[in-house]
């Protein structure tokens, strides 16, 4: 049986709902997240979702002297650069902050692999044992990365805290860019 489509204009966005008993819910949903304050936070609570830390550091940098230095090595040109950190930096960010080639296409949103980064056997170690390892969806993303290794994290996932200070974190030669247009992100 064929269904028909009901769409919704809203605020020039169309939003498409199935005509079937339930998608009455559906519609008054949708109108809702766009038509009043009040009726956003009501259909938000009927429609949970959960958003991950996207890694939008938007150049703030703390005052105050750096509380730590990490090294990225990048393996395509063999340049070495240490740089200052601050406790809770995204390390996707801190690379882009230093013009340190890290890509992050899908700008820390754990829906790429550009900022693939290798680390250590010991520091990768560490982490694990400490309980910070990827979730799945991490591990998702890095099984798309090019060069992948099994010290292979995503940099938009990582934080930076006492134990980076004096790690050497690896850029690989290259990462898979599914841009069409070869978009490479601008931090803002």
């Amino acid at each position: 049986m064929r269904r028909a489509t009901r769409h919704l204009r809203h605020l020039g966005r169309a939003v498409s709902v199935n005509s079937s008993a339930t998608s009455r819910a559906h519609i008054r949903a949708a109108s809702a997240l766009t038509a009043y304050p009040r009726d956003r936070r009501r259909a938000a609570a009927t429609h949970t979702i959960r958003r991950r830390d996207h890694s939008h550091s938007h150049g703030h940098v703390p005052e105050g002297d750096p509380d730590y230095e990490v090294t990225f090595r990048i393996r395509k040109t063999g340049e070495t650069k240490t740089v200052p950190a601050y406790e809770g930096d995204n390390l996707l960010r801190l690379a882009q902050r230093h013009d340190i080639p890290l890509e992050g296409a899908c700008e820390g949103v754990t829906a790429c692999s550009t900022c693939h980064v290798v680390l250590t056997d010991d520091f990768f170690d560490q982490l694990e044992d400490d309980g910070d390892h990827a979730d799945d969806r991490e591990e998702d993303m890095l099984d798309q990365a090019f060069g992948l290794e099994p010290t292979s994290r995503l940099g938009c996932q990582l934080r930076v805290d006492a134990r980076f200070d004096g790690q050497v974190v690896e850029l690989p030669e290259a990462t898979r860019n599914f841009y069409v247009d070869g978009h490479v992100p601008q931090p803002h």
